[in-house]
């Protein structure tokens, strides 16, 4: 632009300013606007029709047509995209956005990048008031996976104080049957409730907390756990009924992990700024570099123009800022990393502080355990693992969708089924001859490389494929990964999956090596035989669930499509995982719950072909914390899969 046009799109935008000042109040204390009719940003006015009554969405933002101005970018002119996207308008704007197009194996030098200057960038525009969010507020996503619960939180009132939240300090563990001094048979069920109270000791009167409620026992050098199903009644209580499976001594824990209060803010900050944890983007070319933010709407805070990059995400909406040095432009997008949020989120200052609570690096403080647990004794009788460790044919593929719990339970590291049949131990000699003649391919995230690294390890004698890539990559665990077995003549490969996807600390992560899951499936031919296992999770959990489904969904298609041409594909799709440490902390079992919502719906006409590893038990029975889940849980998934794909092999 022109400097006297830019000029021009200054004057029009203050006056534009000025006439919508009576239009809006901005409320200073909530530093949050999510109900506007015009906002001029950017140096330019933007105009944005809304409709914020319960359960529907704001209509596209549109932009006047001298918005519209062609960016030259060396490569394309800048263009409308209207793409139509299932997922709910997710990758539809009418916003300035540059196409990419990129080149393939360009070697790029990554010694000048790093991860602070994703934060300087973050920090900078933050101190400058650039970061404003408002853009991305208006920007439409789909409410269609939000509950009716999920709803009525949102109209709760703003937090006044952290005393009037739910403190597990406070709250109390009862032991509701059988009530006989604790004394319990083997085959009783326990029944046991939780009561929550805040910081005060007063009652919380209203549901919607995360709850979580297991049995241990570390008796006769035995360690065991088991996890329960919980039900809110939404009175502030939350009951929960175990079996007893073993003799001796056991306790009953519970856990508020997050509470009603949080879900609220977690909740209004994905609609308003769409993702918790930043994305940044690499643009290099030879000694010129800048990196810019990153999401998956075409609205990126303090960058008047977008570069989509969806073609180059598989045809998933991605989008960054364009970067303004002159000698790049959207086609030099070379590598991705990922910044936190600095200093405080757009929220009430007591907002933040609940979720500086949420975020503390203590396991006890982050489980929310309470101080109180119930110790009991069960008399003898005969104990679960008898009964379980009998022959049997794997279940249908359908009942691994179910809802039953508990599935099963740890003792010693080792997972016992309740559900199904015992788990075949990963000898060397039973997974050669299980996986002949087959293509196992891994499609995901790091938890999918896992198992990936399981199996191979089993294999034994398996050799990497040669990848020119890895000569330069900066970050070898973030590439695709082959394997050639050529005593079983198995390969054994892992891919990850398209953006949005968050390198590790300090880590910047090739864009050219991540593709959706759909890209691989729809490659593979109507014949061979093949196992393959999807994992779709922790990289989503700081963006809004509408763009996960969208990815599910996709991958669902492909799916579909795969097992039509070649029914004798052996699918399987890892559940998500109890988590709470790590960058990802923040969204918990909330965005848990979410997502196994959305596997259920997606893959519902599936459920007879395709296989559900859920790991929400094993996970929250082993008191897991980290994004990744310990070996004892990865060894039983690669199990579970040979027990599905091979299950009358001795």
């Amino acid at each position: 632009m022109q400097p006297a046009n830019r000029r021009r799109a200054w004057v029009v935008g203050g006056l534009m300013v000025a006439t919508a000042v009576g239009c809006f109040v901005i409320n200073r204390k909530e530093e949050l606007i999510t109900k506007f009719s015009i906002v001029s940003y950017w140096g330019a006015t933007h105009v944005a029709r809304s409709n914020t009554s319960s359960g529907s969405s704001p209509s596209t933002v549109d932009t006047p047509g001298n918005m519209k101005r062609v960016v030259d970018t060396g490569r394309t002119n800048t263009t409308s995209s209207n793409r139509t996207n299932s997922g709910g308008n997710l990758a539809s704007s009418s916003l300035a956005i540059s196409q990419v197009t990129q080149d393939k194996y360009r070697v790029i030098d990554t010694s000048r990048l790093n991860r602070t200057k994703g934060w300087a960038l973050f920090s900078r525009l933050s101190a400058a008031g650039e970061l404003d969010f408002r853009g991305a507020a208006r920007y439409p996503v789909t409410d269609e996976w939000m509950t009716p619960l999920e709803r009525e939180i949102l109209q709760d009132e703003q937090l006044q104080s952290l005393d009037s939240v739910a403190a597990p300090g406070r709250s109390s563990l009862v032991l509701v049957s059988p009530s006989q001094n604790g004394n319990v048979t083997v085959g009783d069920k326990v029944t046991v409730r939780v009561d929550l109270k805040d910081a005060r000791g007063k009652r919380v009167r209203k549901g919607g907390h995360f709850v979580r409620v297991w049995m241990v026992q570390h008796h006769g050098g035995h360690d065991r756990a088991l996890a329960a199903e919980v039900t809110d009644m939404r009175n502030g209580s939350y009951v929960a009924s175990l079996p007893v499976l073993w003799n001796g001594s056991i306790e009953v824990r519970a856990a508020m992990v997050r509470s009603r209060e949080f879900r609220r803010v977690m909740l209004n900050l994905k609609r308003t700024m769409k993702m918790t944890n930043q994305n940044v983007a690499a643009f290099v070319s030879n000694k010129t570099e800048q990196v810019t933010l990153c999401s998956f709407v075409p609205i990126i805070p303090g960058f008047p123009e977008v570069c989509n990059l969806t073609d180059a995400n598989s045809g998933l909406p991605w989008y960054c800022g364009k970067p303004n040095k002159t000698k790049l432009d959207c086609g030099h997008w070379a590598w991705s990393s990922h910044t936190s949020f600095p200093r405080r989120y757009p929220a009430s200052k007591e907002d933040n502080m609940l979720l500086q609570r949420c975020a503390s690096s203590s396991k006890a403080l982050q489980l929310g355990l309470l101080r109180r647990h119930l110790n009991l004794t069960s008399v003898k009788g005969k104990e679960p693992t008898e009964i379980a460790n009998k022959s049997c044919v794997p279940g249908l593929a359908r009942d691994s969708w179910t809802d039953q719990s508990p599935r099963g339970f740890w003792d010693n590291q080792e997972w016992h089924s309740l559900v199904g049949c015992p788990l075949p131990r990963l000898n060397g000699t039973r997974v050669k001859k299980c996986f002949q003649d087959t293509h196992v391919i891994f499609l995901g995230d790091s938890n999918a490389r896992a198992v990936f690294q399981v199996l191979t390890k089993v294999l034994a004698g398996c050799k990497p494929r040669p990848d020119p890539r890895k000569s330069y990559h900066p970050n070898m665990l973030h590439v695709p990964f082959h394997y050639d077995c050529p005593h079983s003549n198995t390969s054994v490969s892992w891919y990850p999956h398209a953006y949005p996807f968050f390198s590790g600390s300090g880590q910047w992560s090739d864009v050219r090596v991540k593709q959706a899951p759909s890209v691989v499936l729809d490659k593979l031919p109507s014949t061979g035989k093949y196992v393959i296992l999807i994992h779709l999770f922790i990289h989503f959990s700081p963006l809004h669930i509408s763009i996960y489904a969208h990815h599910v969904r996709n991958t669902a298609r492909a799916v579909r499509d795969l097992l039509a041409r070649n029914p004798k594909v052996k699918v399987f799709v890892r559940g998500p995982h109890a988590v709470l440490g790590g960058r990802f902390q923040l969204s918990s079992d909330m965005f848990t719950e979410q997502c196994i919502r959305v596997l259920k719906h997606e893959f519902r006409h599936l459920r007879d072909h395709v296989i559900f590893l859920n790991t929400w038990d094993m996970t929250i029975a082993n008191e897991n914390v980290g994004i990744h889940p310990k070996m004892s849980v990865v060894t039983t998934l690669s199990r579970l899969m040979l027990a599905h794909v091979c299950p009358t092999l001795k």
